[in-house]
């Protein structure tokens, strides 16, 4: 299969070079019994993302929602290059924001936050390990341990079954071993999205670095890496509570990344999405989070506002 490294880069970069190291406790107890370790990194499992709405052919000027949840892998010390595993339970992130997409139908889709509409980005800790890949559920069970309002998107995806002159032809969606969506097909394709976001909540348990929510701005970077099928982890029933709805063709196949009301050459044949549905595009999302504590003199130079946006380059293999 082809393939194809995108990187979405986000305008004044400031702070991009380094993601800031912080003490946290997976335990919970401040510190205390189990005590803190020094982590760069939330490096999250493969989960799902959904853009809802996105292929319904909407209003160039307005934007859809997208939903996105995963559950923690392992912390990560860049520094150090040192690994932790999460302790008994889970840790688990949702997020909801709403997006412009340029370049619907094409090859190449590119995404912009929408700042005037809510938009969050929540951590969880459960002591029982209850969220389900296929349901979707249990994803914002147990404390909220973080959260904050999405400040930048940028992002885009590369559709390779609308490359000309012969794309790849839909694939089933979920390709982790059996097919849990029914003969449900998608096209094939990558791209990521970059978050984020403004702290305006942490669970001082967890978070043992100084930090005042209040007065001092701690970023969140979100890099997600976005791909067709699902081929890490399955497709859930529900995303953030949202049920997909993918486009169905004129013969009653159901294909993801199919535009609603219209006929395309995709893989080398013609289809029809039928009219009148709203259709969603559904993602593996593969995810890493670090946060960029600004310095206090830089905060006495620039204002307490956002100060930069970065992107953090994943590396998995």
């Amino acid at each position: 299969m082809k393939k194809l490294i995108l990187a979405s880069l986000l305008a004044s970069a400031t702070f991009a070079a380094q993601a800031t190291t912080i003490a946290f406790d997976p335990t919970g107890n401040a510190g205390g019994t189990g005590g803190a370790i020094n982590i760069t990194t939330f490096d999250w499992s493969p989960g799902n993302a959904l853009a809802i709405g996105a292929l319904s052919n909407p209003n160039p000027n307005a934007s859809t929602q997208t939903v996105a949840q995963a559950q923690l892998g392992v912390f990560k010390n860049a520094d150090t290059n040192q690994s932790y595993l999460p302790p008994t339970g889970q840790f688990t992130f949702q997020t909801s924001f709403y997006e412009f997409s340029s370049g619907i139908g094409g090859t190449t889709t590119q995404f912009t936050l929408d700042p005037s509409k809510p938009s969050v980005f929540s951590m969880y800790y459960n002591p029982t390990a209850v969220a389900s890949e296929i349901s979707g559920a249990g994803y914002s069970a147990g404390t909220l341990i973080y959260s904050g309002t999405l400040t930048s998107v940028l992002g885009q995806f590369v559709d390779f079954s609308r490359l000309n002159p012969t794309g790849f032809p839909p694939v089933l969606l979920d390709g982790l071993n059996s097919d849990n969506q029914n003969g449900v097909r998608t096209h094939v394709g990558n791209g990521n999205n970059t978050l984020v976001a403004q702290t305006t909540f942490i669970d001082k348990n967890f978070f043992l670095t100084n930090i005042d929510v209040m007065t001092v701005i701690m970023s969140l970077f979100d890099a997600s890496a976005l791909n067709t099928p699902f081929l890490q982890t399955n497709p859930s029933d529900q995303v953030v509570g949202k049920t997909p709805f993918y486009s169905t063709t004129a013969s009653g196949q159901r294909i993801n990344g199919l535009i609603c009301n219209g006929v395309e050459a995709v893989g080398g044949t013609s289809e029809l999405g039928a009219a009148g549905q709203t259709c969603d595009f559904h993602f593996q999302a593969d995810a890493s989070s670090s946060f960029n504590i600004p310095e206090p003199a830089t905060l006495g130079l620039l204002g307490f506002g956002l100060l930069g946006a970065g992107v953090f380059r994943r590396r998995r293999s």
